[in-house]
């Protein structure tokens, strides 16, 4: 009796512990970051972000304002969307899918959208660099990760380009006849 109790309040306190602290994950834990980096002047942004159990609510951002939730992954089921507002323009997309590649394109733990006049830029480090286009504000186009290339040869690394819909990478070379082998590496989602 005496191991059950003591089991029961071990088991008890974690629990606690876990409701009041959600960096004690026992899987992945994720970072959201959205900014409104709309021209100055601007309406704010309008998002609300939601997932098959939670609700986050609306949230209005004036320029630079940033809102940030986080979670403990569930591995097979984890998925937040978001719907964004902007002076007439409305765009809904997933910021974060467990089924569809999350952990890859959040793979430091970071998902950091920036929202810009042309539309969502993604960076998975906090503070961002220099985030990479992610998708434009046309309701009728998806926002997906883009595809990464890596062309390479003996003699020249081309380095990694992040693709999106519709982009397109080129580079040129002068054969060496027997000699020249280039190859690309290609990863997505």
């Amino acid at each position: 009796m005496m191991k059950y109790n003591l089991f029961l309040l071990i088991a008890s306190s974690l629990l606690l512990q876990a409701t009041l602290s959600r960096s004690l994950c026992i899987t992945n834990h994720y970072d959201v970051y959205i900014r409104n980096s709309l021209p100055a002047g601007s309406p704010p942004l309008n998002v609300h972000c939601f997932s098959g159990d939670d609700d986050l609510g609306y949230h209005d951002l004036t320029q630079n304002a940033e809102y940030h939730f986080d979670f403990c992954e569930n591995a097979v089921a984890t998925m937040f969307a978001c719907h964004f507002k902007w002076n007439g323009k409305d765009k809904s997309f997933h910021v974060y899918d467990a089924r569809h590649g999350g952990s890859d394109l959040c793979n430091k733990g970071i998902c950091y959208y920036s929202v810009a006049n042309d539309g969502f830029h993604f960076s998975n480090v906090y503070p961002p660099n220099q985030g990479r286009f992610f998708c434009d504000w046309n309701p009728n186009t998806s926002c997906s990760p883009p595809l990464n290339v890596h062309c390479f040869s003996g003699d020249d690394d081309l380095r990694y380009h992040d693709l999106t819909q519709n982009a397109e990478f080129h580079f040129d070379f002068c054969e060496k006849p027997f000699v020249t082998v280039f190859a690309c590496r290609f990863k997505w989602n």
